[in-house]
């Protein structure tokens, strides 16, 4: 039935009526039958001068990610509309990236790529080949659009045959053939070979330290290099240097690209960087700083993320929280107690929140009991969110604090704690409560509590 559906729509193609044509490019791209590839690729020809339909086959072809489509779309960049251009870019784009993310063995296809024609031996068809040396004398046109598109098809096919080409387009005073530049060689990177990867990352470095790429093309020099699986030792030298740079640009992005690198390299050495940048202007350097942490093993991380929670907002408090989670038990409840006996109650309060992560019922017992309000009420809040049931007696004790603000927390943390055996001591508190915020969540606590139970 779906073969019959098929060859109905490559004859509907041949159609002069353009309306039911318009239909079959549609049909024939979302088929995903390589059989509709040729007859697309010939349609180009038939619409010459109709660039609707021209635009809407380079979708169709995307779609149908065959890399025997490469040629005819690359010879739709050179397309006068606007339009046919940006569909056929799109679709090789689309094409390389189903093509990367098919391959088996990234290992294997990054072997003899210094003979071309050695290493293209592990294409699947001999229409590969042709389609992968267009591409390459890509590289060498005038056409810059052009370059664009073979620089991000053969980055994400892998192909480290065009290495030497792409590292020259570094320094175009095209900026963004330089950001398909690096982008290509960090797909080339984080597919290949160690040794791939150490040739890229000497050359993303150079291209770093000349001083002449754009913010973008920073930005994607960073984020290719914080994506580097295969790393030698020298690898991971040029690459920390990179990243220690970046921890200091302007730039915001740059600096969570260098936070999120700096983690995944797994050096200890990088610690007390990344928690410097804990207090970064930016939240979401603080955020990824936090998470970069948390992929290291130093015994002193603990301490570092916990000094650290003070007027944080409830992203970067989250990822503080998941980064403890991820040290030694031992020693972040070590670090937690250190900041919960403060003598500063803001401080006190604010890492009450990590002692429920924890789990800790010893340290919130004692917490509840603080004589600072916002360290009680901190404390109701997490002994809710973590599920404390032992401790809901003490809640309970508190919905008579002299404090409206804390017996609200209280209310809230029982509603949390979805304990049923508390709703009716909130029924009793609700008659006597004479504090309006009070009321509302102690309400608010009952009516989740009867729908749960």
């Amino acid at each position: 039935m779906i073969c019959l559906m098929i060859e109905s729509y490559l004859h509907q193609l041949l159609s002069n009526d353009f309306n039911k044509v318009e239909e079959a490019i549609i049909q024939l791209g979302e088929s995903q039958d390589p059989k509709a590839v040729a007859p697309l690729v010939r349609s180009l020809l038939r619409f010459e001068g109709k660039p609707e339909l021209k635009a809407l086959v380079c979708d169709a072809l995307g779609e149908l990610n065959d890399l025997r489509a490469t040629q005819a779309l690359l010879s739709q960049l050179r397309d006068s509309s606007e339009e046919v251009r940006d569909s056929a870019f799109t679709a090789l784009f689309s094409i390389g990236e189903h093509r990367a993310n098919a391959m088996p063995n990234a290992e294997l296809w990054a072997q003899g790529f210094a003979e071309p024609q050695e290493a293209l031996t592990q294409i699947a068809w001999q229409t590969d080949l042709e389609a992968v040396q267009l591409l390459l004398r890509a590289l060498d046109e005038n056409d810059d659009e052009l370059k664009i598109a073979a620089l991000y098809t053969l980055g994400q096919l892998g192909f480290v045959g065009a290495l030497g080409k792409m590292t020259p387009l570094l320094y175009s005073t095209n900026p963004e053939v330089t950001v398909a530049a690096v982008f290509a060689l960090g797909e080339l990177a984080r597919l290949g070979s160690h040794q791939t990867a150490l040739q890229v990352c000497q050359n993303l470095h150079q291209a770093w330290c000349h001083g002449s790429l754009t913010l973008e093309a920073q930005i994607q020099v960073l984020r290719a290099s914080a994506e580097c699986h295969s790393l030698s030792a020298p690898s991971q030298h040029l690459l920390a240097e990179l990243f220690v740079l970046g921890l200091e640009h302007a730039d915001s992005t740059i600096r969570q690209l260098a936070v999120i690198g700096l983690g995944r390299l797994g050096d200890d050495r990088a610690v007390p960087m990344l928690a410097n940048r804990l207090q970064d202007q930016h939240m979401g350097v603080r955020r990824n700083s936090a998470y970069a942490l948390a992929m290291l093993h130093s015994p002193d991380i603990p301490y570092y993320l916990v000094q650290n929670i003070l007027d944080q907002p409830s992203e970067v408090r989250t990822a503080i929280q998941v980064a403890l989670s991820k040290c030694s038990h031992e020693k972040s409840l070590h670090a937690v107690y250190e900041a919960v006996n403060s003598s500063d109650a803001r401080y006190r309060a604010a890492s009450v929140y990590l002692l429920g992560s924890l789990k800790d019922e010893k340290g919130l017992l004692k917490t509840l009991q603080d004589e600072d309000s916002e360290v009680r009420k901190s404390s109701a809040l997490a002994v809710g969110s973590a599920k404390l049931f032992r401790l809901s007696h003490i809640l309970l004790s508190m919905l008579d604090d002299p404090e409206w603000r804390v017996r609200a927390a209280v209310s809230e943390g029982l509603k949390r704690l979805q304990d049923p055996k508390v709703s009716s001591f909130l029924k009793e508190r609700r008659q006597v409560e004479s504090h309006p915020v009070v009321i509302s969540a102690l309400e608010s606590a009952i009516s989740s509590l009867n729908q749960s139970f």
